[in-house]
């Protein structure tokens, strides 16, 4: 499979995000009522000379959303006025301390993932110090008296470690077979818990792992990925199970920063995201918001689904590199009807350069029901089994299915 990344539209507008820095007054008046004060200077400043067709939003006191219509990049003569002003009735003519506006510009997802930073962090980046991860896709400046100056932060550096697996966890993969060229070509990266005799096949953490929290297990999921690329070069790619309510949720994504950044960031051609309980109808705003959190740590963005009768039509072309459907814990009928269903839209698959897959397959006859509607990849019980290590770029005919890590059968 191709690597794939959502289609970006370019940004129409200007809009960016207004941090204020004080330097100086920390220790002078209760944290509160410096806020209070700092909110009602730029409200006030903004009401009368940030005017119509621009706009803007109070996110807390010292964060604001900026936007003008009319251009592109914003215009800082105005934010040079404002940095100013506020230097002036904070500090007077005296001095003794500094304004600084720190500028973020970039698409409204990331101006808004910027708003919620922590003013810790703020101040990290305005020194140029980076570490935020993942990085943010856009210009960063500063504003003070003496004028606007871009900031270019150094981006984090994260060396790569071997994981220390608990010891109540261990790592797994599920191979993923292409039938058209009747060969394994990825891995899908899982963990259970090792007085588990068995994972039930799902992509769905809340069941693979009872009373572990979802973001534990994805947790888990990269550590075995970082496991796999730690013993030998892997072969294919590696696909991270990831679950989609989290990635939506701003504060799902800081936390999903945080474990990800661990991956080695030259294997990232080798990693690929697997977005599990993925709805029938993502958005395009929230699959934009995903693809972006995780595009300095995957190569591709596929998606993995419950439902048959996910709308592919309604999904841009090329969007992510695949979606692959689960199949539903149900009788044989229900399971052989789901996947009927599924393979129903593979012309609307081709047209929208996205490749169908089958997960979850158990037996021979949905195996050669998935062969006979000419699914692409293919995985679960019926096609390898679960491994300790990932299975190579092996070749196997599909009459010798299930491939058994002792050889073919």
């Amino acid at each position: 499979m191709q690597a794939s990344v959502l289609n970006r539209e370019e940004t129409s507008k200007a809009v960016a995000c207004l941090r204020v820095i004080l330097h100086g007054l920390e220790s002078r008046q209760h944290a509160a009522e410096l806020d209070a004060l700092v909110g009602k200077l730029i409200n006030a400043f903004l009401e009368t000379r940030w005017v119509w067709p621009r706009q803007f939003t109070q996110m807390t006191a010292y964060a604001f959303i900026l936007s003008d219509p009319r251009v592109k990049v914003l215009d800082k003569s105005a934010l040079l006025a404002l940095s100013r002003e506020l230097q002036s009735k904070l500090f007077g003519a005296s001095g003794g301390g500094e304004v600084a506006l720190i500028v973020f510009e970039g698409e409204e997802p990331e101006v808004h993932r910027f708003a919620a930073l922590e003013p810790e962090d703020v101040r990290r980046l305005a020194s140029g110090e980076g570490g935020v991860s993942p990085p943010f896709e856009g210009r960063l400046s500063q504003v003070t008296v003496n004028g606007a100056t871009p900031i270019e932060p150094t981006p984090p550096s994260v060396s790569f470690q071997t994981p220390k697996f608990g010891r109540d966890y261990e790592p797994l993969y599920r191979a993923l077979y292409f039938a058209p060229t009747r060969r394994f070509f990825a891995n899908m990266a899982l963990c259970k818990p090792r007085r588990a005799a068995s994972l039930r096949d799902r992509l769905v953490g809340r069941h693979v792992l009872p009373g572990v929290p979802t973001e534990a297990f994805d947790e888990g999921c990269v550590e075995s990925a970082m496991e796999a690329l730690s013993q030998a070069p892997v072969e294919g790619q590696l696909y991270v199970p990831l679950n989609f309510s989290s990635l939506v949720r701003p504060a799902g994504r800081l936390a999903y920063g945080a474990f990800l950044a661990q991956l080695p960031t030259a294997h990232r051609t080798k990693l690929a995201a697997a977005i599990y309980e993925t709805p029938r109808d993502p958005s395009f705003f929230a699959l934009n918001q995903i693809a972006k959190s995780l595009a300095s740590h995957f190569a591709q963005i596929n998606l993995v689904v419950s439902d048959p009768a996910f709308e592919i039509e309604k999904l841009a072309p090329g969007a992510v590199a695949s979606v692959g459907l689960v199949l539903p814990e149900a009788e044989p009928p229900a399971r052989l009807a789901a996947i009927r269903r599924f393979m129903q839209s593979r012309e609307m698959f081709k047209r929208k350069h996205v490749w169908p897959g089958l997960l979850g397959v158990a037996n021979r006859a949905e195996l050669e029901l998935c062969l006979d509607l000419r699914a692409p990849a293919i995985s679960g019980p019926a096609v390898s089994d679960l491994t300790s290590i990932p299975i190579g770029a092996v070749s196997c005919e599909p009459d010798a299915l299930p491939y058994r890590t002792g050889g073919a059968r």
